[in-house]
């Protein structure tokens, strides 16, 4: 009877981006559809910033801010954002606010600390619930603290202490500069098992298709192995070199 191995499975995302929304709907679909492999997963959402000139205290309206960056491609991006959402069965809304995710990411951080992915992934889901679909400002300390009280981290007092330390700070731009010297530049970013890199959104097949191979390999680290191979672009190429992680 063979034995059950660990998938460790790192998650480089921005909380208001929405392909990491996707991203994270696609993967565990994929992982509940792959529960009859010898395999279990430990995924960790890990910092990313996507836009560091956004300011932590001063929200700006969502839609004026998009607008700006994207330009003439603006209503194109939305009605394509729109359609994927709506195959995952995922809503989302162009309207609200928005600010610096740093807290969320820090707030991310001490989540996965005190009860690993599942609470971490609790917190995940109420950001993006809030984000996405209600329009809420996820850089907002009153309502992450909230957030952290109903998933069960701390208290909203002690939410918002936490938040206006600098505990965790350093940590979380560490991370974000690391991503970046490994060559990071968007969200998502998926690294499984260490030698998978899929880069960007990715649909519930290509993480299962990793993972079925993945299942009937019991050594990854043999060269030319068919399981240690990356892919930066959703394929699996035959490459053998590992991830910084």
């Amino acid at each position: 009877m063979s034995s059950t191995r660990l998938i460790k499975i790192i998650v480089y995302a921005d909380f208001m981006c929405a392909y990491s929304y996707f991203g994270n709907k696609a993967l565990k679909d994929a992982v509940a559809e792959c529960s009859h492999l010898p395999l279990t997963f430990e995924i960790e959402y890990r910092a990313f910033r996507l836009n560091a000139a956004l300011p932590d205290d001063v929200p700006v309206d969502r839609k004026t801010f998009l607008m700006d960056k994207y330009g003439p491609k603006y209503e194109t991006l939305v009605t394509v954002m729109k359609g994927m959402a709506e195959s995952l069965g995922l809503k989302i809304t162009e309207n609200g606010q928005l600010s610096q995710t740093t807290r969320a990411h820090r707030l991310s951080a001490k989540a996965y600390i005190v009860g690993g992915q599942e609470l971490q992934q609790v917190l995940l889901q109420s950001y993006f619930k809030a984000y996405f679909e209600e329009g809420k400002d996820i850089g907002n300390l009153d309502l992450l603290g909230d957030l952290a009280q109903s998933a069960g981290i701390m208290t909203k007092d002690e939410t918002i202490n936490f938040l206006k330390s600098n505990e965790l700070n350093e940590e979380v731009e560490a991370t974000i500069a690391k991503a970046r010297a490994n060559g990071i530049k968007g969200s998502p970013v998926t690294i499984i098992d260490g030698k998978f890199k899929l880069d960007g959104v990715q649909t519930k097949d290509t993480f299962v298709q990793v993972f079925k191979r993945l299942g009937k390999c019991e050594n990854t680290t043999i060269p030319g192995s068919p399981c240690s191979e990356t892919s930066s672009d959703g394929t699996i190429s035959p490459k053998s070199t590992a991830v910084a992680v």
